[in-house]
């Protein structure tokens, strides 16, 4: 069940209905909701959409595996960003007080590619870079950033 269909589903349980205010009911269960998506994890496994696949957190890591899709946009504030076998046009992924590991598939010509940290080091296949962007005439980005922690993105072709 996702989440429309639970609060659809709620809206319409008689019991709730006649002895609680659904609204109240709602607000609450839409809180405890929240709650869990800022401080969870997001994981996800061999997904494929045609559109942008995002998603946000504010104390859990995030994981990536066989992940493809137009846009990938994923932060955390305080959490590691992990990522392989993934696959897009675009990827940004940003954390604050995380390390992150992205393993994509690709050329690295054919990205600009942004890579920043400001208290760790710069990686890319495995070897420390000093710059920050590369390959600035293409049109199709990688945006890798972190605050706190070291960074490394490496190409699978």
């Amino acid at each position: 069940m996702d989440r429309k269909e639970f609060f659809r589903k709620l809206k319409q349980e008689p019991k709730i209905q006649k002895k609680y205010n659904i609204e109240e009911v709602i607000f609450y269960y839409e809180e405890l909701i929240q709650d869990a998506v800022d401080n969870g994890e997001i994981e996800l496994t061999n997904i494929e959409s045609f559109n942008n696949i995002d998603g946000r957190n504010s104390n859990g890591s995030i994981f990536l595996d066989g992940v493809i899709g137009k846009n990938l946009d994923f932060v955390t504030s305080n959490g590691k960003i992990t990522t392989s076998n993934i696959s897009f046009d675009n990827l940004k992924l940003i954390t604050s007080n995380g390390e992150i590991e992205a393993s994509v598939l690709g050329i690295k010509s054919e990205y600009k590619i942004r890579i920043s940290t400001s208290l760790g080091s710069r990686y890319i296949d495995g070897e420390k870079v000093d710059q920050s962007i590369f390959n600035t005439n293409q049109e199709n980005y990688i945006t890798i950033q972190s605050s706190n922690s070291s960074v490394r993105l490496n190409f699978d072709n």
